[in-house]
């Protein structure tokens, strides 16, 4: 989605909710909408485009279309504007012939109306989370740039041959660009994109995210700056984090870091070319020429990896934020990626070879969380998809999903019914669990639907604990007593009336130890979440419980798509007997 957010500053309080009828309105009509920040404009005629359609933000044809959704009433839809002057946001959604006008944000946070009996509008949070995308944003911004206090930066960024490398996301509250959890990031991304399509349809996200993967995939095309060469890493870490401000502030040297032959980085080429070979898949039909040069470039990424092997890691030494454990795991996820875009039985046998080598050599599977540095769980699922045949990659898939389901293999539960098993960042881990068991729920339900229905309903009940029913909500922005204090540079960086520029104050580490409110909202930023005993303090300084990454939030966006999509609910899991980890408010995660 793309809607104007004012900062809580400046924030106003809507109070009104109008519904209005539209008996001419045909609620069989079909579309997926498209969305776009609307000012109060005169709307524009313009037939209904067909299904499917996905216009380029930056395009006339785009606004548009945003602009026509005013009028359109026949199509279901949800858009979001302004309708006056002053910058107040407001939801407009048209449903079943029903148009309707509500508020969606208050001082201090945002209060959502779900219509689901789940009390959660998976659909807007789906659409929240691909706006923290946005908001991670480098490089030169769009005209349709959504986010009010977010401008151009790292605009030198430069490859060490001196090729343009701008774009891409800044990872987490800092502003390294870190290659390899940003291209895991993009590729569970575009997996969830791929898979869940109901969910972002219904939702009206198709052409939001369809843009938000563009901007990366276009990003690690600028990295492949030549034949064997590939920048992995913008910005050092000691230097980056010497420094507290806006990203479009930096004056900071940010190096960049380049694998090649002599510099292998096998487990960031896999992870790479399985980012553009999936996002390639996404534009097939709608960009045909645009998904052959991302599928040229992941079989060329693919090739060096393959050919040149080691450790991305190893070869950037300033790569120790994120340091890789292994790198065949990430050559099985990139081949099968390759095979599942192209369908050359070498693939295949490639991630199959590749999958028997982490197994044997890696120790693969033997640590139960899907995540950047542990590529293999992902690459089980489309094993299982691509081979039926084979039982083993299914079993690899149950196995880890029931390990999160029943508490075993270092997963625990927290008094409040969390799947914890990591301290940093204990959300993303269960985030991404609910994504695989979301998928394989998906794929397995025409076989095994009590199988199916037992993975949905635990995936549910943990973005029940993620959205508010543990007493408070994690997603920046959204349900009841959000996080607003994150460990994000921009986001506690004031901002002026006048925008970005010489006009706005300061930022320095004086407002990183302010203990009040972020000025800036980072609407959809998953926090890192709780302790294994569900505690959890809203405070700037903690990085571990409260920074925000990239990769926190991809797990847990296709998640919100599949739910997005989903026709089950929590009520018919209880009903049927599914529920094995009933999510239930705390009191020690309030502050």
């Amino acid at each position: 989605m793309a809607f104007t957010t004012p900062s809580q500053a400046t924030s106003a309080l809507i109070v009104a909710v109008l519904a209005i009828n539209l008996r001419h309105a045909s609620a069989s009509a079909q579309s997926r909408a498209s969305t776009h920040v609307l000012a109060a404009t005169t709307p524009v005629a313009e037939a209904p485009a067909p299904a499917g359609t996905l216009f380029e933000p930056s395009s006339a044809a785009y606004a548009r279309r945003a602009q026509s959704i005013k009028t359109d009433l026949k199509l279901n839809q949800t858009f979001f504007a302004n309708l006056s002057a002053t910058p107040t946001p407001a939801i407009h959604k048209v449903a079943n012939g029903t148009f309707t006008i509500k508020p969606e944000f208050e001082a201090g946070g945002s209060k959502i109306e779900s219509a689901n009996t789940d009390e959660y509008d998976y659909g807007q949070v789906l659409g929240l989370s691909w706006k923290f995308y946005e908001a991670q944003r480098s490089g030169k911004l769009p005209a349709n740039n959504s986010i009010p206090w977010r401008g151009d930066s790292a605009l030198g960024d430069k490859a060490p041959d001196g090729a343009d490398i701008t774009g891409g996301w800044y990872d987490a509250g800092d502003h390294l660009k870190l290659n390899f959890p940003m291209a895991w990031s993009a590729a569970t991304l575009a997996w969830g994109f791929i898979e869940f399509q109901d969910g972002y349809s219904s939702s009206a996200q198709t052409e939001y995210a369809a843009d938000g993967l563009r901007w990366v995939a276009d990003y690690f095309v600028r990295c492949h700056h030549s034949d064997v060469a590939y920048t992995g890493q913008v910005g050092d870490p000691g230097i980056d984090h010497a420094v507290w401000g806006r990203a479009e502030d930096m004056t900071m040297s940010r190096p960049p870091f380049d694998v090649d032959q002599n510099n292998p980085g096998s487990d960031l080429l896999g992870q790479t070319a399985a980012a553009l070979a999936a996002i390639s898949i996404i534009f097939e039909k709608t960009d045909p020429e645009y998904a052959l040069t991302l599928e040229a470039h992941a079989r060329d990424l693919y090739a060096v990896g393959t050919t040149f092997q080691g450790k991305y890691s190893d070869s950037i030494k300033a790569a120790y934020v994120y340091p890789s454990s292994n790198f065949l795991d990430d050559l099985t996820w990139g081949a099968a990626w390759l095979y599942r875009k192209t369908g050359e039985q070498q693939f295949l046998l490639d991630a199959q070879s590749f999958w028997e080598r982490n197994k044997n050599e890696e120790g693969g599977g033997g640590y139960l969380a899907w995540n950047w540095d542990s590529s293999i769980w992902g690459a089980d699922v489309l094993l299982a998809q691509l081979q039926t045949s084979d039982p083993k990659y299914a079993s690899e898939v149950q196995r880890f999903v029931e390990a999160w389901i029943q508490g075993t293999d270092g997963v625990t539960y927290t008094p409040g019914g969390l799947a914890w098993a990591n301290q940093w960042g204990s959300l993303r881990f269960v985030g991404n669990a609910a994504m695989i068991a979301s998928v394989y729920a998906k794929n397995v339900a025409s076989s095994n639907i009590t199988m199916a229905h037992r993975y949905s309903c635990w995936a549910r009940s943990q973005m029940k604990y993620i959205l508010g029913d543990c007493g408070r909500s994690y997603v920046v922005g959204f349900g009841s007593n959000p996080p607003t204090h994150v460990h994000h540079r921009g986001a506690s960086c004031p901002l002026e009336t006048g925008g970005l520029g010489s006009d706005a104050p300061a930022c320095d580490f004086s407002n990183f130890n302010l203990a009040t409110s972020n000025p800036n909202i980072l609407f959809g930023a998953l926090v890192g979440g709780p302790g294994n005993d569900d505690s959890y303090a809203d405070v700037r300084t903690d990085y571990t419980k409260n920074e925000v990454a990239v990769d926190y939030n991809s797990g847990f966006t296709g998640t919100m798509a599949y739910l997005a999509g989903s026709p089950d609910s929590w009520d018919q899991c209880v009903q049927r007997g599914d529920v094995v980890h009933t999510p239930q408010a705390v009191t020690n995660n309030a502050s």
